[in-house]
């Protein structure tokens, strides 16, 4: 096993070869971000798939009602869907207090509507 050495430019221990001078880009860009966050430019990416959305009862029943005026069981939705019969289950009758963004796109877009008619 090789010693640990240490990289007196960019202060870090090592073994073998620097990371940061092995991939100079690494440093570059998180300096970048660094001086862009300073001034307010660069914000981190909210991540839209994994943000929670409030769920109410009346928007599981609103759920439940274009799915049904689709002609959808909830079986057969679910399968051909490919949606999990649990998440669409809790959704619908008010048993979760959130959904994920990315479920319910995902849900608008098996049912072949807007996000919008959804919430």
């Amino acid at each position: 096993m090789k010693e640990i050495e240490r990289c007196d430019t960019h202060e870090v221990d090592y073994r073998g070869q620097c990371p940061i001078c092995r991939h100079p880009e690494i440093l570059a860009t998180l300096y970048q971000r660094y001086e862009a966050a300073k001034k307010g430019i660069y914000r981190q990416p909210e991540p839209t798939f994994r943000t929670r959305i409030p769920w109410t009862p009346a928007l599981g029943r609103r759920l439940r009602q274009i799915r049904e005026r689709q002609g959808w069981t909830r079986h057969a939705f679910v399968r051909e869907k490919k949606i999990a019969n649990g998440t669409l289950f809790a959704a619908e009758s008010g048993q979760s207090t959130f959904v994920l963004a990315g479920t319910l796109e995902k849900i608008a877009a098996a049912l072949g509507v807007d996000v919008a008619a959804l919430t």
